[in-house]
């Protein structure tokens, strides 16, 4: 249970991400749990759980894009990191076999209450953060209300509900222990309705929907978490929970996003045979993100001045496809499948489980239950541990008078050392994945910012471009220009479609005193090309720019005031910059006033200018055609 419960209640608030900080503490917690149980036992291996090698070439064709990547410039970072993203997943593995391989066969499901109390827990906390009181102190932002000590609004709903669901058929019924049931149901279904997630109620309705089927007796109860789940919705406009991290209210636009992450997910996996490699969906998917689901929300983002960058597709499955290829999806398919089988041979009579795996289902088809939450994806492996308890004792008796020296009888033999190792290959890169997050939240600890901290962080983790980022606007705000190039380099090399760094190598080029100016529009370039609708991005190019169309102005009048000719050919150039800044604020009707007006000055390519004029609409890459056109040098004007 402490692989689960202590991410739950210990991680750091200031921890740069805080899913990360607990998937390598959940990885450390079940290897040390691996080390006892076989020490404790020496004879009793792990159980080798249903489709466990289907799962290790759906792993493999993952790592091969990663292994084909080294090569590249940046070596061995996207291995080591996509090993230490998506470590906590072959943890879980390793939690359910050992667990189930410790459970006999005709265990009760009761060893899963201290689970559900320690929730219950959580959401009562939660819920008195929700309330606006922090007696203890312990949320120094209030962006975290009303979730802690959850990491965040959706991860609190992926734990609250499956467990939820867990603890009414699981305790006592409401007519039996009315006190423990309200104690421990109570706050969960409040917290859960007051997280207003769609997600949450369908995954609620849901499983409330398949308990009255399978446990008619129970039906009170089942009736109660959904009066309760309903106060917790109208609990939360009385208080007026917002905040920064409050509750969702654009659902539409929501909706509208994750359809359009959903499309474009689907069509990179059509046209990504060999899948981006394990982890790799982060820093692949600007390269590829569509244009309406970039726009969706442009304004608030240019008021909240910050990037969004989506760390998942939400949506599990897609994300599984996607970073595992064809080869991989097809062996993820065949070990479900293995595994739903296995599960109804192997567990008789009603599923107490059933109702928590059909939210979590629902879950991982809207959110990342099992790549983005350690709290969610645990429990997951102690539901799967029920499940096929005694697994191990059942598959040795139907094996007696079997041949042992086919190759099925050898891999089955192999199998509880092969899931030990995955441990060992989980705890690997765990260990410096939790000492770079403890190391960030260190250098933001104090007063000032610890530079220390943050340089032991990227020799910890280099393979983390955030971490790249924020040491290099440490040097940047102490003017220390060629050292935050050499950061963002980094950064860049091991993410290329990162836009924090982007942003900021184009600000050094703007503010330093050796600022390239070949760099900055190379830089710029890069980000208009997956990105051109961030408001960084856009900014950096009405900025720059800007910058020419006042110098052409300026040098405009001070050539009219002196008498000296050639001052229209600056006067073009300043109504072609007024074009691309029209062009980039969206105002087509001033692209065609100072397209006209350059125009005039220019006689030789006024039939040019003028047809680009009458168009419809006008787009950026035409616009810098028909500057180079006139300006070969554009935006320099010499040697014309």
């Amino acid at each position: 249970m402490a692989a689960v419960i202590l991410p739950l209640w210990t991680w750091n608030v200031s921890a740069l991400d805080a899913s990360r900080a607990d998937g390598a503490l959940f990885s450390f917690l079940v290897v040390l749990l691996a080390a006892f149980a076989v020490f404790a036992k020496p004879r009793q291996l792990p159980t080798a759980l249903p489709g466990f090698w289907l799962w290790c070439g759906a792993l493999l064709c993952a790592l091969f894009p990663l292994v084909l990547a080294s090569q590249d410039v940046a070596g061995w970072a996207p291995l080591v990191g996509g090993l230490a993203d998506r470590a906590p997943l072959l943890s879980a593995w390793l939690l359910a076999a050992l667990v189930a391989s410790s459970l006999p066969r005709e265990a009760s499901a009761a060893w899963l209450k201290p689970l559900v109390y320690a929730v219950a827990a959580a959401g009562a906390f939660a819920l008195v953060q929700a309330c606006g009181l922090n007696l203890p102190g312990v949320v120094p932002f209030g962006r975290l209300r009303p979730a802690y000590p959850f990491q965040g609004l959706s991860q609190a709903t992926e734990v609250l509900v499956p467990c939820l669901l867990l603890a009414v058929a699981l305790l006592p019924s409401l007519r039996q222990r009315p006190v423990l049931w309200l104690l421990v149901c109570a706050p969960m279904a409040l917290e859960a309705g007051f997280l207003s997630s769609n997600a949450g109620r369908l995954a609620l309705l849901a499983g409330v929907a398949l308990g009255l089927w399978r446990q008619r007796d129970r039906r009170v109860g089942w009736i109660a978490i959904v009066a309760l789940f309903v106060c917790g919705e109208l609990l939360r406009p009385l208080l007026n929970a917002g905040g920064g991290d409050g509750p969702v209210t654009e659902v539409p636009r929501g909706m509208e996003v994750r359809w359009e992450i959903d499309k474009a997910s689907a069509a990179k996996f059509a046209a990504t045979p060999g899948g981006l490699g394990l982890g790799q969906f982060e820093n692949d998917y600007p390269s590829w993100r569509p244009e309406a689901e970039a726009m969706a929300g442009r304004e608030a983002l240019r008021e909240a001045g910050r990037l969004r960058q989506p760390k998942t597709p939400h949506n599990e499955i897609l994300l599984a496809i996607l970073e595992s290829g064809w080869l991989g999806a097809a062996l993820l398919l065949a070990m479900l499948l293995r595994l739903l089988r296995a599960r109804q041979v192997h567990q008789s009579g009603p599923h107490l489980t059933d109702g928590p795996w059909l939210a979590l289902g629902i879950l991982a088809l809207v959110r990342s239950p099992f790549s983005d939450n350690p709290a969610a994806l645990g429990m997951a492996a102690l539901l799967l541990a029920h499940d096929f308890r005694g697994y191990g004792e059942g598959r040795a008796a139907s094996s007696l008078g079997q041949s042992g020296s086919g190759i099925g009888a050898k891999l089955r033999a192999v199998a509880p050392v092969a899931t030990l190792a995955l441990g060992v290959v989980a705890v690997v890169p765990a260990w410096p994945q939790w000492r770079g997050e403890q190391l960030s939240a260190k250098a933001f600890a104090g007063e000032e910012f610890d530079a220390q901290a943050m340089n032991d962080a990227v020799e910890a983790r280099s393979w983390d471009s955030r971490c790249w980022v924020l040491l290099s606007s440490y040097y940047l705000a102490a003017n220390h220009y060629d050292e935050a190039r050499l950061c963002l380099r980094q950064a860049l090399m091991v993410a290329p479609y990162d836009l924090s760094a982007l942003t900021a190598a184009i600000k050094i080029e703007f503010e330093a005193p050796d600022g390239d100016e070949t760099l900055l529009r190379g830089l710029i370039g890069r980000g208009e090309s997956f990105a051109p609708y961030e408001p960084s991005i856009q900014d950096a190019r009405v900025r720059w720019l800007t910058h020419y169309r006042d110098e052409y102005r300026s040098r405009a009048v001070q050539l009219v005031k002196q008498g000296i000719p050639g001052a229209a050919d600056l006067w073009a150039a300043m109504n072609l910059a007024e074009a691309c800044l029209a062009q980039v604020e969206g105002d087509d009707a001033q692209v065609k006033r100072s397209l006209m007006q350059a125009a005039s000055y220019l006689p030789g390519n006024k039939a040019v200018i003028e047809r680009a004029a009458r168009l419809e609409s006008h787009d950026q890459r035409l616009l810098e055609e028909l500057c180079l056109r006139v300006y070969p040098n554009w935006p320099q004007l010499q040697n014309n």
